[in-house]
């Protein structure tokens, strides 16, 4: 009967040894499944797909809670690949405009405009020339005309007898037709006694012969 006990001892034994065995092999196997499932967050290296493009998870933060925050990033990255689409639209639009604006035509009226401000301003510059070189066929300058130190008015009867006689001009119209203005202040020689500045003479009317 001892021998008998003994050897149902040793069954329960062994038993007990290959329940414990087959559960520890169940638990491992169970782990090892949940790592498949559950590898971790994804590296860099693994998230460049072959083309070169990063590649987003598509689950969420509650489907993958070991990455936080990520469906905000996905949406934030989603938000910026559509304004860069609206501007890429906005500059092909831009080029568009400035392809069917005429910038050739504004140029070339913009020079037609020059050349005709430059025909206007040649013409005044003409006429201005002109009219100067009338003024000074109508003008005299006379030098070295004696006259006394107090008395700056013989000058004056000096040049109009002088005019009068060479242009037989008339004492009545004497006045209205000769202009007679000194040329800067007096210059009175006291070794000579005599005031010699310049007369400028003017001739407002023609003068007939």
């Amino acid at each position: 009967m001892a021998a008998g006990g003994k050897t149902k001892v040793d069954t329960i034994s062994t038993g007990s040894l290959t329940i414990s065995t087959i559960l520890v092999i169940a638990i491992l196997l169970v782990l090892s499944g949940d790592v498949e499932v559950n590898p971790g967050p994804l590296t860099r290296q693994s998230q460049l797909s072959s083309s070169g493009q990063l590649v987003y998870p598509t689950s969420n933060t509650e489907d993958n809670p070991s990455v936080p925050g990520l469906g905000e990033l996905t949406a934030l990255m989603q938000s910026l690949r559509a304004d860069i689409s609206t501007l890429r639209n906005e500059v092909l639009d831009l080029r568009t405009e400035m392809k069917e604006l005429n910038i050739k035509d504004e140029l070339v009226k913009i020079r037609e405009d020059i050349q005709c401000l430059k025909g206007a301003d040649r013409d005044l510059q003409t006429e201005i020339d002109d009219k100067e070189n009338r003024l000074r066929q109508n003008n005299v300058i006379f030098y070295e005309v004696n006259e006394s130190q107090n008395n700056t008015e013989d000058c004056e009867v000096t040049i109009r007898d002088l005019l009068k006689t060479a242009l037989n001009i008339k004492d009545s119209v004497d006045d209205k037709i000769i202009g007679i203005e000194r040329v800067g202040a007096s210059n009175w020689n006291e070794k000579n006694k005599s005031n010699q500045t310049p007369a400028h003479t003017s001739f407002f009317h023609q003068i007939k012969s």
